[in-house]
């Protein structure tokens, strides 16, 4: 199986070294989304910026995906409605 390879931008950067066997370049998409979705539950790791970025690379260090995860949270706005399903406006 090929050698895919995850590299993390933000507050805390990682140069994935190891690196994980996987079957496809789509599993290895899939694996960044989920990592990605993991360090969004940790707030030191997500750091003020609020943006996770992952780099995946196959075995050659060709770039096969990236992954941006953008987490913002606005705070006092009342006014705003957000549109639910069956309540659209």
């Amino acid at each position: 199986m090929p050698m895919f390879y995850f590299d993390v931008d933000g507050e805390h950067p990682v140069h994935d070294t190891q690196g994980v066997e996987l079957a496809s370049a789509q599993d290895a998409r899939h694996r960044a989304l989920m990592l990605a979705v993991t360090f969004v539950q940790e707030l030191d790791v997500l750091g003020e910026g609020g943006v996770i970025a992952i780099r995946v690379k196959d075995e050659y260090q060709a770039i096969v995906s990236n992954v941006r995860l953008v987490c913002e949270v606005d705070q006092g706005q009342p006014d705003v409605r957000i549109p639910t399903p069956g309540n659209d406006p």
